[in-house]
């Protein structure tokens, strides 16, 4: 979302589901589609994607073109067709920008539409599942981002940990497991509609033109999703779970989908059987004076 002031009664519905969550670990919220098309959680929604601008998408609709419509007019009947059930996602339009290494990466672009409502929706389920994160994840968080993480990497690096093993899960949102994604947000969401808007949304396909301007629709699990994705999947990884913060001498930050992990020798029988994972044996870099790897260089990743 936008860095826009959150609106007082946003808040404290924000606030009320946090505390709730916080509280109760285990209770799975059974009534939040009717927040979702609240007029203030509904407007707060628009004016972010607004203030983050952005290009039009299938539709061909611009922030310009709901202004001449009128704003209120245009919200009130979204949040009509969403209440009566009638709101459907279109399809994703998906262009492609140049990467620093001179490759190209996709870039999804939903509806104005599409859009004001998946950032409602996540206004609405963020705190809930923020409850839920561990203090070592930063990435898509209030008043948390990259430098905060780094700060901490530095200070660990102070305290006695010597190596850093910069993790990145590649093409995630690319093979993003459905069924694993809504097993997450079910864990914390019991509201049937709430979980039938986001299996609409990742089920949404992909528009995309050929080299003769000609479209074509396409079916991709990256797109559509995103906001709702990041909390869910954050949630989902557990670093917390799989390394104990302090414990053995592992600690893992996550910023996004990268993760440093800073490592000290780890006895593997201590994970064997934690959660049913798979783990790894990882050497560092550093060889001792034959050129031959030491017991204390080795640790366990989850694979």
């Amino acid at each position: 979302m936008s860095n826009l002031q959150t609106p007082e009664d946003v808040q404290k519905l924000r606030t009320a589901l946090h505390a709730k969550a916080k509280k109760e670990p285990e209770f799975r919220f059974y009534i939040l589609y009717d927040k979702i098309y609240r007029t203030d959680v509904l407007t707060h929604a628009y004016r972010c994607c607004k203030a983050n601008k952005g290009a039009a998408g299938v539709d061909e609709m611009r922030f310009e073109d709901i202004e001449a419509y009128g704003e209120e007019r245009w919200l009130g009947e979204l949040a009509e067709r969403l209440k009566r059930k009638e709101y459907q996602p279109e399809a994703v339009r998906r262009v492609w920008i140049p990467k620093p290494d001179g490759k190209m990466r996709p870039l999804g672009i939903p509806t104005i539409k599409d859009r004001v409502v998946q950032t409602a929706a996540t206004i609405v389920l963020e705190p809930i599942f923020e409850a839920d994160l561990q203090p070592e994840q930063y990435g898509y968080r209030e008043q948390k981002g990259a430098h905060d993480a780094v700060n901490a990497v530095r200070h660990l690096l102070s305290t006695g940990h010597q190596h850093i093993i910069d993790a990145d899960l590649s093409g995630y949102f690319d093979s993003l497991p459905h069924p694993e994604l809504m097993k997450c947000v079910a864990r914390r969401v019991s509201d049937k509609r709430v979980l039938h808007l986001i299996k609409m949304w990742l089920d949404v396909p992909v528009e995309e033109e050929d080299e003769h301007g000609n479209r074509k629709l396409l079916f991709s699990r990256k797109f559509g999703i995103l906001p709702i994705a990041n909390p869910a999947t954050k949630e989902a990884f557990e670093f917390g779970a799989a390394f104990p913060r302090g414990k053995n001498g592992m600690n893992c930050h996550s910023v996004s989908i990268d993760f440093p992990i800073l490592p000290a020798p780890i006895n593997a029988a201590l994970f064997q059987d934690r959660g049913k994972r798979a783990y790894k044996l990882v050497w560092n870099r550093q060889d001792d004076a034959r050129g031959s790897k030491t017991e204390a260089d080795k640790f366990w990743v989850p694979i």
